[in-house]
């Protein structure tokens, strides 16, 4: 088998993108981490699948919010050698659903999608590792965005990274 035959998923702020106090809700506040990008883009030619998973109730907010998401989407695209699927729960957090982390529905999505099962969920919250964890797939931690927040809280056996292109790199 192919050691970068591999699903990952990836939580989009704090890991791809800059984390922001009120959440990045327009295109303006969306800032890439540049290794982050190229790391995909690198390992995408290997053979690694990626896509996005991410609460986004934000956009629940206002009708214009859903056109924002599209705007960053696409400019996340134009960063990327090849588009990935983005997988959002964007319900309310007080709303249930089977999709907003730490629930793993956004990962059983992404399963369903691929026609494969999730490796690796990499992510910057605690919310991340418990979906991770209820899903069943290994959880990297990076500390990127608030990652360092949760050291404490993620249990021994699972990797903790800087950065996304730090755990690609480790990759070989």
């Amino acid at each position: 088998m192919n050691k970068f035959d591999k699903l990952i998923l990836l939580d989009r702020d704090g890991v791809i993108n800059k984390n922001r106090k009120e959440h990045v809700k327009c295109v303006e506040d969306f800032e890439v981490y540049t290794k982050s990008i190229e790391g995909i883009n690198n390992y995408r030619r290997l053979g690694i699948e990626f896509a996005v998973a991410s609460n986004q109730s934000w956009v629940n907010d206002d009708p214009i919010s859903e056109l924002e998401l599209d705007e960053i989407d696409r400019k996340l695209d134009s960063y990327l050698e090849y588009p990935i699927k983005k997988f959002y729960c964007k319900h309310n957090k007080n709303k249930f659903c089977l999709c907003r982390k730490p629930k793993p529905g956004l990962l059983y999505e992404a399963e369903n999608y691929f026609k494969r099962r999730v490796d690796v969920f990499v992510g910057d919250n605690i919310t991340d590792y418990l979906a991770a964890e209820r899903y069943g797939c290994d959880f990297i931690l990076v500390t990127s965005g608030r990652g360092k927040e949760f050291i404490q809280y993620i249990e021994k056996n699972n990797l903790i990274y800087a950065e996304l292109a730090e755990y690609l790199r480790s990759l070989g």
